[in-house]
């Protein structure tokens, strides 16, 4: 086992730089996460859910459980000002521009975010999308290839049929 305390892990990503990534604490009414753990850590469920960072502060009851076992908290989190279902996580390759180095989520609502690895929370910013997948719809998920490049499993809001797009550099 390399780490436990997940609520509802959606996608597990391995990058060989990073690490580790999981995408967890998939549920509708609360803030997403974003985990990046080492071996033995313990990201806090059942004991912690709710929302671990205001203003890039950690709530205490992030740090530690009700044991006193210490908690490895999210280095992301967004709220519903962002979107509502976490939908995908990944590494893009050092070819993709201004997103080489970053780590890239995306909501389910049509958010994608660009993180900057390093001291908790990962700072985020808004990735531009392509037209096809800024008309309404869903994102299913977010997947990097081989190389690195991003792809996007997008689907009008009717929900029949989908596109996959590639998220270039500009």
């Amino acid at each position: 086992m390399w780490s436990y305390g997940y609520r509802n892990p959606w996608r597990l990503r391995v990058d060989p730089h990073l690490g580790v990534l999981v995408g967890s604490a998939m549920w509708k009414d609360k803030p997403q996460q974003v985990n990046a753990p080492h071996s033995g850590d313990n990201a806090g469920y059942p004991e912690v859910e709710t929302p671990c960072w205001t203003d890039g502060v950690l709530a205490p009851s992030c740090s530690t459980t009700a044991a006193g076992t210490p908690i490895a908290p999210p280095v992301l989190e967004y709220g519903p000002e962002v979107g509502d279902i976490l939908s995908g996580v990944a590494v893009p390759g050092p070819d993709a521009g201004p997103l080489a180095g970053t780590v890239v989520v995306s909501d389910w609502k049509g958010a994608v975010l660009a993180a900057t690895p390093g001291e908790s929370p990962w700072a985020t910013t808004p990735v531009e999308l392509p037209p096809a997948a800024s008309q309404g719809g869903y994102l299913w998920d977010l997947d990097a290839d081989a190389a690195g490049h991003l792809y996007l499993m997008y689907t009008g809001t009717s929900m029949t049929g989908g596109t996959l797009l590639r998220l270039s550099a500009p």
